[in-house]
């Protein structure tokens, strides 16, 4: 009969007493003692998560509502109803906290930023889409149908150089590709009307030239003057080389950033889940 080992043995953390690990309580409340493992279990500092509610774990391990429910002993139905409760009351609360409307100072501000953190000047933010996954609705079609074959609905999302959204558009079809997103989306609608105040020109750093302010995108988007894409990448020479190195690195995936830190299954009313996990993304990373 084989030996039973001990728990450094079998590679067990001695946090929780033996037998009591199925017990979130008990396990919440050793993990206070712990800030490297109560980071990893929460996905955020103590302080941030004790402003929260206990249901944020949704957000944050993108369990199912049947397993939740087990946690808390209330049915997966009632768990659905808490969790978009609880996400309307975050949305509208972080809404006009985490995701103002810009003003000129803002984009100035964001534009001091990214130079500084990514060596691109005159940059006010980057533009990216994303696919969030979905169970196909009833007679939709291959309206939610996309390119990685699953159904979806598409986020699109401006962020600045600290990886803050600053705005949000969810909901389109999968099937449309990031132009025509971006194109359609009420964001896209401000851009090109000139409708989102960005300041007027500014000289470059250690230069009299003077460019405007500008977003940054991928190939899939229109090239305008307030919006950079790369170079088509065939031919380059070094100094286009150069521009599209600091341009990638300056439009790092910011969606992608957030997916790491909260998981959104597609249970559930999904947009409002969606803007809640984005508001709670920028109060992480705000405080």
């Amino acid at each position: 009969m084989l030996g039973i080992k001990n728990e450094q043995e079998c590679g067990v953390a001695p946090t929780v007493p033996a037998g009591l690990r199925v017990k979130h309580a008990t396990l919440y409340s050793k993990l206070l003692y712990d800030p490297e493992k109560f980071q990893n279990y929460a996905r955020m500092s103590q302080p941030s998560f004790h402003e929260l509610p206990d249901f944020i774990k949704y957000l944050a391990s993108g369990t199912s509502f049947q397993h939740i429910g087990y946690n808390y002993r209330v049915s997966h139905n009632h768990t659905g109803f808490i969790v978009e409760e609880t996400c309307r009351a975050i949305w509208e609360r972080l809404k006009p906290l985490c995701l103002p409307i810009p003003d000129r100072d803002t984009w100035e501000r964001i534009a001091d930023e990214c130079y500084r953190l990514w060596n691109f000047p005159n940059c006010v933010g980057s533009i990216d889409e994303t696919h969030q996954e979905i169970q196909c609705p009833k007679n939709a079609g291959s309206l939610y149908f996309n390119y990685k074959d699953n159904h979806s609905l598409v986020v699109q999302a401006v962020a600045d150089a600290n990886y803050n959204f600053l705005v949000l558009d969810i909901g389109d079809y999968g099937r449309n590709s990031d132009g025509s997103v971006f194109r359609e989306s009420a964001f896209g609608q401000d851009f090109e009307n000139n409708r989102l105040n960005l300041p007027p020109p500014k000289a470059l750093p250690s230069t009299d030239q003077e460019l405007p302010f500008v977003f940054l995108a991928d190939e899939a988007h229109p090239l305008r003057e307030n919006l950079l894409t790369p170079y088509a990448r065939r031919s380059l020479s070094n100094p286009s080389r150069i521009f599209i190195a600091r341009l990638s690195r300056a439009r790092k995936k910011k969606l992608k950033y957030c997916s790491d830190q909260f998981a959104v299954q597609s249970s559930g009313p999904l947009s409002i889940i969606i803007q809640a996990s984005y508001a709670l993304h920028n109060f992480v990373r705000q405080h």
